[in-house]
């Protein structure tokens, strides 16, 4: 199906730009990595887990902000 969008949205004259989130492993979920400082200090007391290669959540939808940014329409 997802391949099929792609064809059919460049057949008919779409410029399709996608990302793979599972490749960037990407993880939709915060923790206390995200913040440099939080009020209840209670909050986010785990450790911070593996670092993706793009090293922080915040920095990956940074990314992906900047790219939706780059398309001029959605």
């Amino acid at each position: 199906m997802y391949q099929q969008a792609i064809k059919t949205l460049e057949e008919n004259g779409h410029e399709v730009k996608t990302s793979d989130l599972y490749r960037m492993n990407f993880d939709p979920v915060s923790d206390r990595i995200n913040f440099t400082t939080v009020k209840n200090t209670a909050c986010f007391s785990s450790k911070p887990k593996n670092i993706s290669p793009m090293k922080t959540t915040v920095l990956q939808v940074m990314y992906l902000q900047n790219k939706i940014k780059s398309f001029g329409a959605i």
